[in-house]
């Protein structure tokens, strides 16, 4: 069977045996793509994406006017209208991101017990209706969340993202020791001081030592997923090469 980058993903995020991680480059702020592309030598986002080696695509609800509409006319963050109604499967589809950043720096900006009582009922609601469609659940939380994960894990989250590599307690090591083998892992690529500051040695060097903590079921990808124009794109074209080599 030929391996393609959605079956990599689906069996990563499934848990099951892989013959490599994944990488998903993220979604660059909007400034940050030009700067990419003169390096790269690229002229649009796919392109970019297919010369890195990107394994993962991030499609949004805002396709058509009867999926989102804001009252004051604003746009839900830079998609284009790929789909027909919401909900219909994309090029892609089968996997579900959704959330929100409940954690800080330092702790969660809720207890645990609230988030509990308050949060987590509708996470399940997402969650249970995207196991009804046989959607994979990948939920996006920046920050400190640790304290929380196993109710995620409990409440059907497949894959956590994007590991704040520099919150408290979202250490890999941490992680990996609580979690590993019950969800998968997406991000973690610290990118408030490697990807901005350290050299392509020191990139390549903590993608090897993460893919060792992580162990197979890692999706390579920054600890937040906008990457700014303060992260260079040779760091961005080590940490890709770094992923896909074995």
């Amino acid at each position: 069977m030929i391996l393609t980058s959605r079956s990599l993903v689906r069996d990563i995020i499934a848990l099951r045996p892989v013959p490599r991680r994944g990488f998903w480059l993220g979604n660059p702020h909007p400034d940050t793509w030009p700067l990419y592309h003169r390096y790269f030598g690229t002229r649009t986002a796919e392109e970019l994406r297919l010369k890195l080696g990107d394994d993962f695509r991030w499609l949004t609800p805002q396709y058509m006017e009867t999926t989102y509409r804001h009252p004051a006319g604003k746009k839900l963050f830079d998609a284009r209208q790929y789909k027909v109604f919401h909900g219909q499967p994309g090029p892609l589809a089968g996997g579900y991101f959704f959330g929100n950043d409940f954690g800080t720096q330092c702790d969660l900006l809720i207890s645990p017990r609230h988030f509990e009582e308050f949060i987590l009922p509708w996470f399940r609601k997402f969650t249970d209706q995207a196991r009804a469609h046989g959607w994979q659940v990948i939920l996006h939380s920046c920050g400190s969340i640790g304290r929380v994960i196993p109710h995620l894990i409990a409440a059907g989250v497949n894959c956590l993202h994007p590991l704040q590599a520099r919150a408290a307690g979202m250490e890999a090591e941490r992680l990996a020791r609580d979690f590993q083998g019950k969800v998968a892992f997406l991000g973690g690529i610290d990118t408030q001081q490697l990807l901005v500051q350290g050299s392509p040695a020191e990139v390549r060097a903590e993608v090897r030592r993460l893919k060792d903590v992580f162990g197979p079921w890692w999706i390579v990808s920054p600890s937040h997923e906008a990457l700014l124009p303060n992260v260079p794109p040779e760091n961005v074209a080590a940490m890709a090469e770094a992923a896909h080599a074995d």
